[in-house]
């Protein structure tokens, strides 16, 4: 294989394998193109500490619908969207509960907590 390919292919694969991922992306906000009939959200991924992939999470609704002219709705969404933004700085981990739990059962207790979870 020629020098230039092989420096290339491995570039290429070093590219995605970076050692310092950001845990979650910058929350944005779905607008329905202005349509005022339609549900408003704010929307983001965030990494998931088993997979290490970025997975977009439940979209956040809170007081945006609610307002019924564009500029309320957009201001509403626009607070909205910093304010989670402020939460992620600030060290915000929707899978806290999945890494707090993580190996606390063994498959015994698992089951039979699932059993009495079902009844």
């Amino acid at each position: 294989m020629s020098i230039t390919k092989e420096i290339l292919q491995n570039a290429y694969k070093n590219a995605y394998d970076f050692k310092i991922l950001k845990d979650y992306t910058e929350p944005k906000i779905y607008n329905a193109k202005g349509d005022l009939n339609k549900r408003w959200y704010i929307y983001y991924s965030f990494r998931n500490p088993i997979t290490n992939k970025l997975e977009r999470q439940t979209p956040v609704y809170v007081g945006i619908n609610k307002y019924n002219t564009l500029r309320e709705r957009k201001e509403a969404a626009k607070n909205l969207c910093i304010a989670i933004e402020k939460i992620l700085k600030n060290g915000f981990n929707p899978y806290s509960d999945i890494l707090e739990n993580k190996n606390k059962h063994t498959i015994k207790e698992s089951f039979d907590l699932v059993l009495e979870i079902k009844k």
